[in-house]
């Protein structure tokens, strides 16, 4: 049973594209659609998966739909004004991964540790990385590898912003 926090609101449907089956949807979120084989709607409080026959897109936000054993109009119309849920491990978002690295071991560029990922702070217009007594900019960093088998992640710093801190 698919339950709500596995799942990450991307867009929703629209109108009928067609006879055929077909709705528009509008694409609010990137996702790894390679890797995506089903939408999930909740219908009626129940979150349904539906495998996508096919999926093209007519613009950036905007995608034609049609699902597999769904063939006509009338089928089509309970979808009129749906959300469209996928998994969450399907959104696409450096800064999400970013904020998922508590306990991380940091390395910079040349693999030389850094230190750890003791705290991420939100609370300001610029997230920070507190490593120790280091407050690490999020934005002024580049992050080269997240691997979360490991728990390490890979950055590129700006030449002496760790001199600063200190």
């Amino acid at each position: 049973m698919i339950t709500a926090e596995e799942l990450a609101p991307i867009g929703s449907f629209s109108k009928t594209h067609g006879i055929k089956g077909e709705i528009n949807a509008t694409i609010e979120a990137d996702f790894d659609i390679d890797n995506c084989d089903y939408f999930v709607v909740d219908m009626d409080g129940i979150f349904v998966p539906f495998f996508i026959e096919t999926l093209r897109f007519r613009s950036d936000t905007t995608a034609i739909v049609k699902f597999e054993d769904i063939d006509t109009e009338e089928e089509i119309r309970d979808f009129f004004g749906k959300t469209i849920y996928v998994k969450k491990e399907l959104i696409e978002s450096e800064t999400d991964d970013a904020l998922n690295i508590f306990g991380y071991s940091m390395f910079n560029e040349k693999g030389e540790a850094i230190g750890k990922v003791d705290d991420i702070d939100t609370s300001t217009m610029n997230t920070l990385i507190i490593s120790g007594d280091n407050l690490i900019p999020l934005a002024a960093i580049e992050i080269l590898d997240i691997n979360h088998k490991l728990h390490t992640i890979s950055i590129k710093l700006p030449e002496g912003l760790l001199d600063i801190n200190r």
